[in-house]
């Protein structure tokens, strides 16, 4: 199925990791082992985008494997956008829905930001529509339709989606 994903919130089709491996390496790349807040050790870059990296983290504590989104550097220097980050940690938080991915934590590490999302297994529509083409069009209508439910919740509750687009829909196993 899939999920949708960033209101920044983040969403599955199920919604995505926001984040595409497109992108440049900032050299604020967190390296494997890196331990974050005491308690999430980071294992692998699963994708970069302009606002930050997508890691694959397993949380010591209770043995789980979760997404940690961090900030870049120089985006988390402005307070405007560090402050936006932690306003879609709560409103991600307060909307709960099948297609729209959880958020489980938020702090800083080094000064940046940091959302720990469940792990989807999958791949973004985007990744999904550059290896395969497009849809038949009543495939990509089942496709979208939990996109659809899960922006139809969103709506009601006054959050308007603001960066909805194929990378930013995860296509979950």
């Amino acid at each position: 199925m899939a999920t949708p994903r960033e209101t920044g919130l983040e969403h599955r089709a199920t919604a995505a990791s926001g984040d595409s491996s497109a992108g440049h390496n900032t050299g604020a790349e967190l390296a494997p082992g890196t331990v974050v807040a005491g308690r999430y050790r980071v294992l692998r870059l699963l994708g970069r985008g302009g606002m930050g990296a997508v890691y694959e983290a397993f949380e010591e504590a209770i043995e789980r494997r979760v997404a940690l989104k961090l900030l870049h550097p120089i985006i988390a220097l402005e307070p405007q956008v560090a402050a936006r980050f932690l306003e879609e940690a709560k409103l991600a938080n307060r909307v709960r829905h099948p297609a729209v991915v959880e958020v489980t934590d938020f702090g800083t590490h080094d000064g940046r930001p940091f959302l720990v999302m469940e792990l989807l297994d999958g791949e973004s529509l985007g990744a999904r529509l550059e290896r395969g083409g497009p849809f038949a069009p009543a495939a990509a209508v089942a496709l979208l339709e939990p996109v659809f439910a899960a922006l139809s919740h969103l709506h009601e509750r006054g959050v308007v989606h603001r960066d909805l687009k194929p990378d930013n829909i995860f296509l979950a196993r």
